[in-house]
């Protein structure tokens, strides 16, 4: 998911770098959040789904990606998802985190900006 704010282009910027060393050939990606669309679109990234994001992050919103997700992995079209997002520690600093969300798996690292 990406950043709604106007004054977080480098945290999408970091997101989309960090991603793309877990990206490989033939990987599906769903995208979250309109910033992180474009940036992906600029660099020519090919992804399958995209789920836009307001700034008003709505239960149904969760609810509709989260249902796709799991109708994508119970059919096999999703081997593995990873959730790849940022962790407040100040207003500068944010690291970014992966965690495997399926299949379940306690934590697959960190990773820092």
């Amino acid at each position: 998911m990406g950043p709604a704010g106007g004054l977080c282009g480098d945290l999408a910027r970091s997101l989309v770098e960090f991603s793309r060393s877990l990206i490989k050939p033939g990987d599906k990606i769903v995208i979250i959040g309109k910033e992180i669309k474009k940036l992906m679109q600029e660099q020519s990234y090919v992804f399958q789904d995209f789920f836009p994001m307001e700034k008003d992050i709505l239960a149904e919103n969760i609810t509709q990606i989260t249902d796709f997700v799991l109708q994508q992995f119970r059919h096999n079209s999703l081997q593995k998802v990873l959730v790849i997002y940022p962790e407040f520690q100040s207003l500068a600093r944010y690291p970014l985190q992966i965690f495997q969300f399926l299949p379940i798996d306690r934590e697959i690292g960190r990773a820092h900006v």
